[in-house]
């Protein structure tokens, strides 16, 4: 049955602390508000039982798993609806109490749970493999059951929803695709719908991020990871059968399996969020409501390093979540309903500080572009230009293996700059073209939003074997856009991925061809006077894993970078209270 801790809650809640949190390579991903945002709930006295929830799937030896759990719920006032948490990688099921808590006195049963590997829950870790995804519909199952003694009948049988950050996110969209019919709608944030496109973007592995979960969830001596996580890792890290880590990862997504997906989504995302780029999200959106599901979106300034973990755009987005819960666990009418079903805030790359505004919109839309030419006038790169320039000279760059990222690294990025400033500023980074627009005028600042996407005329010389994939690539371009000031200080905006993979019938030498593809999305407003610059580099070290295979790529005229802008988006709207 589990141990019980029962008592009233505090007549003063000054902090709720923790998450919705999940914790990514030690870093919180949301820190939860002030209790302040809805005092009535102060005064509901609950309980916390300390249990184990025994799970159909055994580990990867046969032994039995039981998971490590905890129910927080009002001591009174139900049956309630009830909310499964999830922790993020590595976490366990004590993260984000305080949040656990805010949602008990607003009337839910919530369950956390610790997932398997993690803490004190045996088994191992696959990444949500077919045995945490089953362990997710068991621990549905166990806290809607009339026969649970723990919940003892508080749970409505068909009234669940989820929460989860990160890795909980990623548990979220796997609840969304089972259709458990207890389920009625899930709250991913800050997370991926495919892990491969998350931490191989184009084939280009996020070096950091990918070793840096491993290295810090990993305890040999607990067994704790199946050996499909000890392969994928592996062959992500050295490039070789990049095809089999692929599947992998898109068997444990939702990517692609949008049509299982029934149940309303509140899908909260980071613009500057370092490890998943708000791209997945917005293609989340769009693919669920073609399919008449009811969806929300917020792009803004949290989630994963660089981005912030708490303060006013979190508690601000808190509100909403409980607003979303109550329409639909509970079918209270709440102010949320009568808003555009996209809201979206400006945000930096680095040192974001929210305004207290929002802009929204009643969808994405993608059909206001400013497009520029990348028109070099010396082998070191050139002009953005509105106009074409088809007399443009070639530009060619060879891989330089490493160094022109350490500074912008989203975990230490900040600390480097701060404590090397004299390495920051070097301007002689091998193997890159920079290319600058004109200012921006006085009256039409560029107004960023959404995802950059390039258009390049490439060709390019390789050393590879026929029929080599991953990331030992035929050649490697990982662009970064800048806003530029007057004097010169250049703000990273968002940066970006990309690998051509060996034309296994002309290894060698490569005609000229188009190779297309996205940068991460961004939503911010480059001032009058300022400049747009992209560099395109041949490597990202140590943000993103540079490609063993030596190569020159060249880029020819004809290529162009095009823009989203921010037509589709309504004015700011100030959210303070």
């Amino acid at each position: 049955m589990g141990e019980r801790v029962v008592g009233p809650a505090p007549r003063r809640v000054r902090r709720v602390g923790g998450a919705l949190a999940a914790l990514a390579c030690g870093a919180t991903v949301l820190v939860a508000p002030a209790a302040g945002a809805r005092p009535a709930a102060a005064d509901v006295a609950l309980e916390t039982v300390q249990t184990r929830i025994p799970v159909g799937m055994p580990d990867d030896h046969g032994a039995p798993v039981t998971l490590d759990a905890t129910v927080v719920q009002p001591v009174d006032g139900c049956p309630c609806p009830g909310v499964i948490w999830n922790h993020g990688f590595g976490g366990s099921k004590n993260g984000d109490r305080d949040t656990r808590e805010l949602l008990a006195r607003h009337g839910y049963v919530v369950l956390s749970y610790t997932s398997r590997g993690f803490g004190d829950t045996p088994g191992q870790v696959d990444l949500l493999g077919a045995k945490e995804r089953q362990d997710l519909l068991d621990a549905v199952d166990w806290l809607t059951s009339p026969d649970n003694a723990v919940t003892d009948g508080r749970v409505i049988e068909d009234s669940v929803g989820q929460v989860g950050a990160s890795y909980g996110g990623l548990h979220a969209w796997a609840l969304a695709a089972a259709n458990h019919p207890a389920v009625r709608t899930v709250v991913p944030i800050a997370t991926a719908t495919n892990l491969y496109d998350a931490l191989a973007p184009h084939d280009v592995e996020m070096l950091t991020w990918a070793n840096g979960f491993y290295a810090t969830g990993y305890r040999p001596e607990d067994d704790n990871y199946s050996q499909t996580f000890h392969r994928v890792v592996h062959e992500m890290n050295t490039g070789l059968n990049n095809s089999d880590a692929q599947v992998e990862l898109d068997a444990r997504g939702v990517k692609g399996r949008w049509n299982d997906v029934r149940v309303p989504v509140f899908v909260i995302q980071g613009v500057n969020d370092g490890l998943f780029p708000a791209n997945q999200a917005m293609e989340a959106y769009d693919e669920l409501t073609s399919r008449g599901i009811e969806t929300r979106l917020y792009l803004g300034g949290i989630g994963h390093p660089p981005a912030v973990s708490g303060g006013p755009e979190v508690e601000y987005l808190y509100d909403q979540v409980l607003q979303w819960l109550d329409w639909h666990l509970k079918g209270k009418r709440v102010p949320l309903q009568r808003m555009p079903p996209v809201e979206v805030s400006d945000a930096s790359y680095f040192d974001s500080v929210w305004d207290g505004t929002v802009r929204r919109a009643q969808g994405l839309s993608r059909a206001a572009v400013t497009t520029f030419h990348l028109c070099a006038e010396t082998p070191a790169g050139g002009a953005l230009s509105e106009d074409p320039c088809p007399g443009a000279v070639p530009v060619a760059m060879a891989n330089a293996y490493a160094g022109s990222g350490y500074d912008e690294e989203p975990v230490s990025g900040n600390a480097l700059r701060d404590e090397a400033p004299d390495l920051a500023d070097r301007a002689d980074l091998p193997g890159a073209a920079t290319f600058d627009s004109a200012p921006m005028p006085a009256d039409t600042p560029l107004d960023l939003a959404g995802i950059p996407s390039l258009d390049l005329q490439v060709s390019s010389v390789h050393q590879l074997p026929v029929g080599s994939r991953g990331t030992v690539a035929a050649f490697q371009l990982d662009p970064k856009v800048y806003d530029v000031a007057p004097d010169g200080t250049a703000m990273l905006l968002t940066r970006g991925a990309f690998s051509e993979q060996v034309d296994a019938a002309a290894p060698g030498s490569a005609p000229r061809h188009a190779v297309d593809f996205d940068t991460f999305a961004a939503f911010t407003t480059i001032p009058a006077g300022h400049r747009l610059r992209l560099v395109l580099a041949t490597e990202d070290t140590p943000y993103l894993r540079p490609t063993a295979n030596p190569f020159v790529v060249t880029l020819h005229p004809g290529s162009t970078l095009t823009v989203p802008t921010g037509e589709w988006l309504g004015p700011r709207v100030d959210v303070t209270p």
